[in-house]
């Protein structure tokens, strides 16, 4: 009877959410159908919305009906998918009708965008921010990695041509600090970028947590969402790309192998399921919604936000109410990395056969420096000829052989990660680095600060 009865609350629920939609919902729909009186219908509901910030609140659905209540009562966010959405139909709007009302509300939406962000890059979950946990820099459910998004095709699609000229640079501007604040915000674990918290301090970036339960740890989820957006950055800086794969070896690292969440009946639970993890070792891998920042183990809260284990260690309410595992990063790894480092090194091809060969063997000076803790070293090959790089201490002692191979001539640029051959972590200080390529010999400084 309750698999029956789970059975029709589902196709219910299936009727009910198939005769509404979302602002998103819309925004594939042919140019035409913009200036059809549905579009305007929705379009005024979405109007109607707008609160006196210029921003939409979340949790309700802004396209089904007319607004009765009181503008000033309206609570306007980044979270949740609000704003951008909104932001993107009235574009479509515009562009269908050239109708002003649509280009003054945008304008003023894409001015709360703007004035949420702060001055390092960071957005926080709405504005004005006040004191609680909304103000912290906010990468849960994809809030920072959305405005990004947003502000990055303001900036360049030609669909937001008719943005004036000084919104459209500025809409570059927060894309370009946002970017900076994401690299700023990647945690650090003894000397090793890893991932991204949900909630990160919006003046020091330290993580933090936000509701009882989400604990100041690493995502397995948000930081998805960060990866993809610095993937699809068309010409990443050395710096994105340090943080893209060393996320991506943190994925891998975090990956959970031989589990299986389920649901069983459970006759006592207040609606008679309960979730739980059984071993399977055919099971798909997961990974956990949160890790401790020093273990790299799953961590699970309840309402009290004491950290625990293991989800049979919290209670029901929460244990089956939240999405504590996922299977988030699979495609990434599988796809989607895979793909971005035949890109990354094709653009690479490209540049080099642009460019030409080099005309003699260099090394060039590491950047950053001083560094913490990594740092990128490139030189260049203007021949076939063994190859050798080594990093030395201040005593000339040789502590790591980052290369020691034949190559061809080209340009080429790896990271050190201040660790020796054996992988300790080596102590703040000067070193030496050099490149020994054919008869060609060069040495330059660098300068470890932790």
């Amino acid at each position: 009877m309750l698999r029956i009865y789970l059975l029709a609350m589902l196709a219910t629920w299936l009727a009910v959410g198939s005769a509404t939609a979302d602002p998103k919902d819309y925004l594939d729909k042919p140019a035409a159908w913009f200036l059809e009186e549905e579009a305007r219908q929705i379009a005024a509901n979405i109007l109607s919305f707008q609160s006196e910030l210029g921003g939409w609140p979340k949790n309700v659905d802004t396209s089904a009906n007319q607004y009765e209540g009181d503008r000033r009562d309206l609570d306007p966010t980044y979270d949740n998918g609000a704003t951008t959405d909104e932001l993107r139909f009235l574009a479509l709007m515009h562009a269908a009708t050239n109708d002003i009302v649509y280009q003054t509300a945008f304008d003023l939406g894409l001015d709360y965008v703007f004035q949420g962000q702060y001055p390092n890059g960071g957005w926080p979950q709405r504005y004005p921010s006040g004191n609680d946990y909304h103000r912290h820099i906010t990468f849960n459910d994809n809030a920072m990695v959305r405005l990004l998004e947003f502000v990055r095709q303001v900036a360049t699609e030609e669909g937001y041509a008719f943005v004036d000229e000084a919104r459209r640079n500025a809409a570059g501007d927060a894309f370009e600090r946002g970017i900076a604040c994401i690299l700023q915000c990647q945690i650090v674990v003894n000397d090793t970028l890893t991932a991204w918290c949900a909630q990160h301090d919006e003046v020091d970036f330290r993580p933090r947590s936000a509701r009882s339960y989400e604990l100041a740890t690493l995502s397995g989820s948000e930081s998805v969402g960060i990866v993809r957006l610095l993937m699809s950055i068309d010409s990443p800086s050395p710096e994105i790309v340090q943080a893209v794969e060393a996320s991506v070896e943190w994925f891998k690292r975090a990956r959970l192998a031989g589990i299986r969440v389920v649901q069983e009946e459970d006759e006592e639970g207040p609606d008679g399921l309960n979730r739980v993890v059984v071993e399977d070792p055919l099971a798909p891998p997961l990974w956990a919604r949160f890790y401790d920042i020093g273990t790299n183990q799953p961590v699970f809260a309840d309402r009290d936000g004491v950290p625990k284990s293991a989800l049979a260690d919290i209670g029901y309410e929460r244990r089956n109410g939240y999405a504590w595992y996922g299977g988030w990063p699979q495609k990434l790894l599988e796809d989607e990395y895979p793909a971005w480092e035949t890109r990354l090194n094709a653009m690479t091809a490209v540049e080099q056969a642009a460019d030409g060969l080099p005309e003699d063997s260099a090394l060039l000076q590491n950047y950053p420096n001083p560094f913490n803790p990594h740092t990128t070293i490139e030189y260049r090959i203007d021949g076939f000829v063994p190859v050798e790089l080594n990093v030395y201490d201040a005593l000339g002692q040789k502590i790591r052989t980052l290369v020691d191979a034949p190559q061809g001539p080209g340009r080429y640029r790896l990271q050190w990660d201040g660790r020796t051959d054996g992988g300790i972590a080596v102590s703040s200080g000067v070193y030496i680095y050099r490149l020994t390529a054919g008869t060609h010999q060069e040495t330059r400084q660098l300068v470890l600060i932790k």
